[in-house]
């Protein structure tokens, strides 16, 4: 009988006799977590495997926009630089991030413009920080940044108001590739990443008004053909020897004429003065001249009716562009104020010369 067993129990016991018994507790704290190290270790080595893969493709694209960029601009020089090979570094760090193809050319944008803008310590600030929020930025939130930057700092240097119109509506139709976000958000990330500064307090002019007051300057109104005002003009053009058609029909108000000047230049140049009796009037002015330009602009009318009138016409003409009058309906329903940052600055001039590579540099 080797193999007689003897159990004594204590009262209220269970017993349990059997040759071999195993008793399965679950798994222990510590084997779970060895577990899961094993298992995450694994799935770490496949993913770090094909991320790297997903990496080298992205370097590649950046790589493949920015040489020939470089070679086209005359600066791949300047890629010895130890402060743009930051700058680079930093850029492809983005790279690899971004899944939108459109962001490589952005990136690229960005280091032209820093090589470019490289003695100016704030433009190179501003670049280093727009390159690391790339990979951050919402299509809709980087359209409307862009679309923003152009309305509050991009005017046309023509003299015909028409033209003018020709040419924002051409530069908005580049820029404008998808619908503008109607919903507030996008001012809310913009903010996030500081690229814009919310304000409360103020609110935004309106699209008409703000092109109105850039195409025509002081001349809102103009001056009254026949009147006194009109006769001091001539008077004044004849004692400084400008020619007489420096005065033009205004497109607004029938009945008045305005300076055919480019608004904005001070009158130190007239560059795009249109024909003048057969041709081009494209010198420096005296400064007497000067003067007489700015003593006519003291007789323009000043009448806030006549103002207003000008304003809703002008309106109605930007309603003849499709694209205008959607870029305009979009920015006349924004509820709040806000201001681009450097950086969202050159993030959105970056944008725009990748739309169209046209676009003026940024100052």
């Amino acid at each position: 009988m080797n193999d007689k067993q003897i159990q004594k129990a204590g009262n209220g016991a269970h017993q349990i006799q059997a040759n071999q018994i195993i008793i399965n507790q679950g798994i222990t704290e510590e084997r779970a977590r060895q577990i899961l190290d094993e298992q995450f270790n694994h799935a770490i080595i496949d993913l770090t495997l094909e991320a790297h893969e997903v990496a080298e493709k992205r370097i590649q694209t950046f790589s493949n926009e920015l040489i020939p960029r470089l070679v086209r601009e005359k600066v791949i020089d300047c890629l010895r630089d130890p402060s743009v090979q930051k700058t680079l570094r930093e850029a492809e760090k983005t790279a690899v991030g971004v899944e939108r193809e459109d962001d490589h050319k952005l990136l690229s944008e960005l280091l032209i413009h820093r090589i470019k803008k490289g003695s100016d310590y704030k433009v190179k600030s501003s670049v280093n920080q727009a390159v690391k929020i790339v990979d951050e930025i919402s299509d809709d939130a980087l359209l409307a940044l862009t679309v923003s930057y152009v309305i509050l700092n991009v005017i046309p240097k023509v003299v015909d108001v028409r033209k003018g119109l020709d040419v924002l509506n051409n530069l908005f139709s580049k820029i404008v590739c998808d619908n503008l976000p109607f919903s507030m958000d996008w001012i809310d990330h913009l903010d996030v990443i500081k690229a814009v500064r919310i304000n409360h307090i103020y609110c935004l002019g309106k699209f008409e008004e703000i092109y109105f007051d850039r195409l025509f300057g002081t001349a809102t109104v103009g001056i009254k053909k026949g009147s006194e005002s009109y006769h001091k003009a001539l008077d004044i053009i004849n004692s400084v020897e400008l020619p007489l058609d420096i005065l033009m029909d205004h497109e607004l108000r029938d009945g008045y004429v305005r300076l055919r000047t480019v608004i904005g230049d001070n009158f130190d140049f007239i560059s795009i003065i249109q024909n003048f009796n057969g041709k081009i009037l494209n010198k420096e002015l005296s400064i007497a001249q000067r003067h007489a330009l700015t003593d006519i602009c003291g007789l323009y009318e000043n009448n806030q009716i006549k103002r207003n009138e000008n304003i809703t016409k002008f309106a109605h003409m930007i309603d003849e562009y499709d694209v205008l009058k959607e870029t305009k309906n979009w920015w006349n329903n924004i509820n709040m104020f806000f201001s681009i940052t450097c950086v969202g600055k050159v993030l959105a001039q970056a944008n725009a010369k990748r739309c169209d590579p046209s676009f003026p540099d940024y100052e």
